[in-house]
């Protein structure tokens, strides 16, 4: 298929996609309106709400209609504008001034678009940067420019605001409309670009793509903006700022000051407000989607060349690169600056400092740390100390490597305190921590390369608990009484070792999961209830484990054998609940019964058997009618026996010897003798059990009075299983994300919600959600968690972890700047 041809197919699927996700999305917005509605204490709120969702329901089918319009044209107009080296045959056929994507007659806030743009672009992230190279390969173009993708984000809310404003509405209403709709089309976001990712790779255009980057000595911009008077347009009226090509720009050589003042000058920059509501820190995670290349949320580095090198830089990148990996050069960001090339060597943990700095850093702590109130500055921003007291510490040490980890930890830092992820409150309390996390990345250079460095998850911890803190402790008080606590403590033994924050974590822990126990009874007894099925389901897996080792290698009658292997299994589970003990005569029925239907050639052996039966029977009565069993299940076992011991009785003489009863005893003695002995089974354990096996869950939630939501059959009658996306079923960064607390948006159905985790099992198997306007809460296997986060319908509030996002906005500064 020729370019022009492909392109034409993909504009298609792309609408194609797009309408599917808008048939999904309306009637959400619309139950979501009606309940916002219903919920509301505010007359005028409720009429405004009542009158969106009367719209919504009125004209639905022309709404759709213009959503299918309004894309068209936008689509039309986008290619005419793609790269102005090369058009498609098909745009010739439109009129440049039908449409233009910076229509000014929108009635919507612009700033509001912009907003709803960038949650787009975040909630497709990796899915936008791979369709980014592509295009940028089917246009034969060496430069990744989101501007210059037909398929952006942008199209997708100003479609959306284009049609609602078509409707002739009052600006109120269509607000309404257009934030709800937003909010509901955001999770479909990820499913557009899946699509059209997944036509394109099918027709051989990879996510690949070698990069060469001019450097220049002046900005780009101008010259960009004077070859695309679209891109002037864009520029001038600022609807989508990170549209500008930020690939292209460089900072002045001609400027005095050294390269790192200048990086440090961006980082601020980086940090400042971007829009209403909305922090620098937060858009620009998103602004590698612009060029590949750029740090994941782990801040790791991801390029396009093979050799994991960011192409055709070195200095300031090089040496971060170096350094958040775990090697790094005998030299400062200055001196990286200064030179064309970057010494590397290994940084060592455990490293002695500098006496001096050492003895600065120590004056600095005991002179005092400012209260978290007191940290703030008359603008309202956050004071970095390492900054204000930089000059001090850089020159108490001609180390280069001690400078560039004072460089880099403030930095860290001053996108730690704009991140408006986080309550200032938290981030106030946080900022007190500069000197001490500074005196411990100087001394262990793993705080800056290890996610698992105890002051690191501390941080993170901390900043994740705090998003939705206001739903566990309304008030805050207690939250930041705890938090300060911490801080305090670990200031007050002005120590460099780690284990304090070890410490620290643990009973932060302790403290957030006591806050959410005490808070929500509903969830406690659930939780109470997942656990006696948990414990009960390990039981009857290691009680099944154990009598299969003995069953091995013996020719068993396969109604017999399940019935063994299930039925009795729950019955000794069900004895030894309260003692280990009270099952052993259970369990010795096992080899008894096996035994008594051998066939016995021995008159001493039948007569021994003759004797037996009473008891076995006895026993077995007993159990089955401990189980429940229906009278007809009853029968059925006792006639298959009674048939069983006709034929072993009815034996003849033979030359093939007995078997005694001993020797089958004997076989099975470490599961009648020892009730907790290792069955040496792994994959029994209660990682990969289901805690609903054999109603074990059913009966716990019905003993308790519990009331618990089951989510994956939900999910997986919601969507057909050609319809899953895999997910790996060991992501560590994942699951190390999954802790108490933490806020989940999660769109199950048709209707969106948050949840909040209050419970996840110690294999991280299964975990329990409160979510929002669900009386009860809800269970979901981590399986279908990792699966439902694959499709984009599950997703943290949290980007990422505070420390990570800070290193991704780090990186992506010097990218920038280089």
């Amino acid at each position: 298929m020729d370019r022009d041809a492909l392109l034409t197919t993909t504009r298609d699927e792309f609408l194609h996609a797009f309408m599917l996700a808008i048939d999904r999305a309306l009637p959400r917005a619309a139950a979501t309106l009606l309940r916002t509605a219903e919920t509301t204490f505010s007359a005028i709120d409720q009429r405004r709400l009542l009158g969106a969702y009367s719209l919504f329901r009125d004209r639905e089918t022309e709404l759709n209609r213009q959503m299918r319009h309004s894309m068209r044209k936008l689509l039309d107009r986008s290619f005419q504008t793609t790269y102005s080296t090369f058009r498609p045959s098909f745009s010739d056929s439109y009129q440049a001034n039908e449409l233009a994507l910076l229509d000014t007659t929108v009635h919507e806030n612009l700033l509001r678009i912009n907003e709803v743009t960038a949650r787009f672009r975040h909630a497709a992230d990796s899915q936008l940067r791979d369709l980014n190279i592509r295009i940028a390969i089917l246009f034969e173009q060496d430069r990744i420019n989101e501007r210059e993708n037909p398929f952006r984000p942008f199209l997708l809310s100003r479609a959306v605001a284009n049609a609602i404003d078509n409707l002739g509405e009052q600006a109120d209403v269509n607000s309404t409309l257009f934030d709800q709709l937003a909010e509901d089309l955001r999770a479909e976001i990820s499913v557009i670009y899946d699509t059209v990712n997944a036509y394109l790779a099918s027709h051989g255009i990879a996510a690949q793509l070698q990069l060469r980057i001019e450097k220049t000595g002046e900005s780009s911009l101008a010259g960009d903006a004077g070859a695309n008077p679209d891109r002037t347009e864009s520029m001038a009226n600022a609807l989508d700022p990170r549209e500008i090509d930020t690939g292209t720009r460089a900072l002045s050589n001609d400027t005095p000051r050294n390269r790192i003042e200048q990086l440090i000058e961006m980082v601020r920059q980086m940090t400042l407000p971007f829009s209403p509501g909305r922090s620098g820190l937060d858009v620009a995670l998103g602004v590698a989607l612009v060029r590949p290349g750029s740090s994941d949320e782990s801040g790791d580095i991801a390029t396009a060349n093979p050799d994991n090198a960011w192409p055709g830089t070195q200095g300031l990148v090089a040496t971060l690169q170096k350094l958040f990996s775990g090697v790094s050069g005998n030299m400062s960001l200055a001196g990286a600056a200064a030179n064309s090339s970057t010494p590397s060597g290994t940084a060592t943990p455990s490293e002695p400092l500098s006496a001096s700095l050492r003895h600065s850093l120590d004056a600095l702590m005991t002179e005092g740390i400012p209260s978290a109130g007191q940290m703030a500055l008359a603008s309202g921003d956050l004071r970095n100390l390492i900054f204000e007291q930089r000059e001090a510490l850089s020159s108490a040490t001609s180390d280069r490597h001690e400078q560039l980890t004072i460089d880099v930890v403030a930095m860290l830092f001053e996108f730690i305190l704009r991140d408006l992820q986080i309550p200032a409150e938290v981030r106030a309390q946080l900022a007190r921590l500069q000197f001490l996390v500074l005196k411990i990345a100087l001394r262990d250079s793993m705080l800056l390369t290890d996610k698992s460095h105890p002051a690191r998850l501390l941080v993170n911890r901390i900043g994740s608990v705090s998003v939705g803190i206001r739903q566990i402790d309304p008030s805050g008080h207690r939250f930041s009484t705890e938090i300060s606590r911490i801080v305090d403590t670990l200031l007050s033994g002005q120590s460099d070792n780690a284990d304090l924050f070890a410490t620290m974590l643990d009973q932060f822990d302790t403290f957030i999961a006591q806050e959410l126990r005490g808070n929500d009874s509903a969830v406690d007894l659930a939780v109470i209830a997942l656990e006696k099925a948990r414990s009960r389901t390990l039981r009857f897996a290691r009680l099944g484990a154990g009598l299969a080792e003995g069953l091995g290698g013996c020719h068993v009658d396969p109604f017999l054998s399940n019935f063994l292997m299930t039925t009795w299994v729950r019955v000794i589970e069900r004895a030894e609940r309260d003692s280990d003990t009270a099952g052993l005569h259970l369990r010795q029925l096992v080899p008894d019964l096996l035994w008594s239907i051998v066939p016995k050639y021995s008159p001493v052996l039948r007569r021994k058997l003759l004797g037996m039966l009473p008891g076995l029977v006895g026993i077995l009565r007993e159990g089955m009618l401990q189980e429940n069993m229906t009278g007809i299940e009853r029968l059925d076992i006792m006639n298959w026996l009674v048939e069983a011991h006709s034929r072993a009785l009815r034996g003849t003489e033979a030359d093939t010897p007995d078997l005694l009863l001993e020797t089958m005893q004997q076989r099975f003695a470490l599961f009648t003798t020892v009730p907790d002995h290792d069955t040496g089974t792994a994959a029994l354990e209660v990682a990969s059990i289901d805690p609903d096996q054999d109603g074990f869950l059913t009966e716990a939630l019905q003993e308790t009075e519990a009331a618990l939501e089951l989510l994956d059959p939900l999910v997986e009658q919601d969507a057909a299983p050609e319809n899953w996306v895999s997910a790996q079923a060991e992501n560590s960064d994942i699951l190390a994300r999954l802790r108490n607390g933490v806020v989940i948006d999660i769109t199950l159905g048709t209707l969106p919600g948050t949840g909040r985790l209050h419970w996840i099992d110690q294999n991280s198997t299964a975990l329990v959600l409160q979510i929002d306007d669900h009386p009860a809460p809800s269970m979901m296997s981590v399986r279908m968690f990792l699966r439902l986060l694959a499709l984009g319908r599950i997703g943290f509030r949290e980007t990422a972890p505070v420390f990570e996002r800070a290193v991704h906005a780090l990186m992506l500064s010097a990218q920038q700047m280089e």
